[in-house]
């Protein structure tokens, strides 16, 4: 007669006739998922723990329309700018950009992250005036024809909570504490002008946010993502990426992602009669139908 023994795992195990062990079928079913390659489940890293320390590195190029106008004036002073212009379409600065980002975070005992995330927007175009334009007290007359140059990167450095109890299923909602840095530039010449107008200052100003993700398939998974602010400046930030599995070594994964993304940046500083007011739309927060796509790599560590 067979005897029985228990294993230290606390499951029943059965010898043979010839003194073999046979597994119950639940263990062979175990053995058999441990050994699935990397990417047959819905989450390859549940089963383990989070590393000590993580690392996530995004490269992306955003296929992005700017609009909006760039209000400068010399010093404040009254007459020194005509209002809410130039617009970005009049100086030749509309139309499609791929403008490339880049977004890094490290991740500390899987709940607690670093992020860094930089939009380099820098553009230059020419067009010719319809009407007369005045801006930092220079003038351009009607059917100038003009050169022009807007620089506007922005730059994030904020903490993320991944360890609040906000999840259910495999999906988790985290907030997201920050501070922007926005870097404006703004060049204008035209030979028919009185002069040329070379502006440039940055702002700095808080911002909070919202992050969403879960799994959708094996090796596909949704992110949203939310900033905005309305302190120093009137801040929005959204982005809606896919990010696809492509294959993992160990603990490395490398993806591809694909998204939608929107910004908006508008800005009026405190001077008494006159005021810088830059006021941006780019990307899916523009009217141009194409604008927004993302598509890019992402490394996880």
């Amino acid at each position: 007669m067979a005897r029985r023994r228990r294993s230290f795992s606390g499951v029943r195990t059965r010898r043979d006739r010839n003194g073999c062990v046979r597994a119950p079928p639940t263990l062979l079913l175990l053995a058999l998922c441990a050994a699935l390659p990397a990417g047959a489940s819905a989450d390859d890293g549940a089963a383990s723990p989070p590393p000590w320390l993580g690392a996530r590195l995004s490269a992306t190029g955003w296929l992005a329309s700017l609009e909006g106008h760039l209000q400068t004036p010399r010093g404040g002073g009254a007459g020194t700018t005509s209002k809410r212009r130039p617009t970005v379409d009049e100086i030749g600065l509309g139309g499609l950009q791929v403008l490339p980002t880049l977004d890094a975070a490290l991740v500390v005992r899987g709940g607690h992250e670093l992020r860094f995330d930089y939009v380099h927007i820098d553009v230059e175009g020419s067009d010719t005036l319809e009407e007369a334009l005045v801006s930092q007290d220079v003038l351009f007359p009607s059917g100038s024809s003009v050169r022009s140059r807007l620089g506007l990167p922005v730059l994030r450095m904020g903490y993320r909570a991944h360890w609040l109890p906000l999840r259910w299923g495999g999906w988790s909602l985290a907030p997201e504490v920050g501070v922007a840095v926005a870097f404006f530039r703004y060049e204008l010449t035209s030979p028919s002008a009185s002069g040329e107008v070379d502006r440039s200052y940055s702002v700095a100003f808080p911002y909070f946010g919202l992050g969403l993700s879960g799994p959708l398939a094996a090796r596909l998974r949704l992110e949203l993502d939310v900033q905005g602010s309305g302190i120093e400046a009137d801040y929005v930030d959204a982005e809606a990426r896919l990010v696809y599995q492509l294959f993992r070594w160990r603990r490395t994964r490398t993806s591809a992602t694909l998204g939608l993304r929107g910004t908006w940046l508008h800005r009026v500083d405190s001077q008494r009669d006159e005021q810088n007011d830059v006021n941006v739309r780019v990307g899916a927060f523009s009217t141009d139908p194409w604008a927004g796509l993302s598509f890019g790599l992402r490394i996880e560590l």
